[in-house]
């Protein structure tokens, strides 16, 4: 029941964040049909909002059946990164830690946390939201050299913030040497941070490959 409450809710945010927007403001004021006009309630939100039964019968089925059948064997693991990195047989890794210096996750979704422990949760400051990012990235990267291959994915709300591409690349040849970069033609919907526009948004992958002499990159 908590999964699907925490569905519902999360559908019914804008784009799923609790950040404060003029919308939420208007909400708390008790202006409900101006918080509604907002552009960031799309359609599907307010079909989500005004339609609430029909759509926490199609959770239910998504939830059921991701959760107790999705016709593949599948292994689900909490906890530290580290401790899960020591024991990983496995022939690819796709990483795809929070962009740093961009949302602030553990403050935007504060609230389901208080939802799923029952009681107010103060956020822990992650290290992607502050100085340190790299070097915690560094770490995780040297505790899973013993994965043939790695794909990374990573963003910047601009050029010049967060981990650049060249940054991370040299990072991932310290111990995997044959390592590309791919800066991705991807907008996002909304920009991570309220400083930036989208249009400034940097997305790019890295990916390690063994070298054959033959093969193209």
């Amino acid at each position: 029941m908590r999964l699907l409450l925490i569905k519902f809710i999360m559908g019914t945010r804008p784009f799923g964040h609790f950040s404060v927007t003029k919308g939420s403001t208007e909400l708390e004021k008790g202006k409900y049909d101006e918080a509604l006009k907002s552009r960031l309630y799309i359609n599907q939100n307010l079909r989500q909002i005004q339609n609430p039964i029909r759509y926490l019968r199609s959770c239910v089925k998504k939830i059921n059946s991701g959760v107790f059948d999705n016709g593949q064997k599948n292994k689900v693991t909490r906890g530290d990164v580290f401790d899960f990195l020591k024991g990983l047989k496995a022939d690819v890794i796709y990483f795809d830690p929070p962009y740093a210096d961009t949302t602030s996750y553990e403050e935007f979704y504060n609230i389901l946390d208080n939802i799923l422990s029952g009681k107010k949760e103060k956020p822990e400051v992650s290290v992607f939201t502050k100085e340190g990012a790299t070097q915690f990235l560094d770490s995780m990267f040297g505790a899973s050299k013993h994965i043939k291959d790695w794909v990374i994915s990573m963003g910047q709300s601009s050029e010049k913030d967060g981990i650049k591409p060249e940054e991370l690349l040299a990072i991932v040849r310290k111990y995997k040497p044959h390592a590309q970069v791919r800066t991705l033609d991807h907008r996002w919907t909304l920009s991570n941070t309220s400083k930036h526009n989208k249009k400034e948004n940097v997305e790019f992958m890295i990916y390690t490959y063994q070298d054959d002499g033959k093969t193209k990159h």
